[in-house]
């Protein structure tokens, strides 16, 4: 039978998963941010002929 201190177990395994896997979340959006911030992004496109002949050359 499910008495008191089963289910009060249980709240609290419950609770810490919750809490884990939240902190868990949070550090993987971190991550994900401060590689973001981090990254080399390629320079603008040249949009003119001239532009392109002058980055060639």
């Amino acid at each position: 039978m499910n008495d008191a201190s089963t289910m009060e177990v249980t709240g609290r395994s419950l609770m810490r998963r919750t809490i884990l896997t939240l902190l868990g979340a949070i550090a993987a959006f971190g991550v994900l941010t401060a590689s973001y911030a981090t990254a080399e992004l390629p320079g603008a496109a040249p949009t003119t002929p001239a532009a392109t002949s002058a980055v060639m050359n």
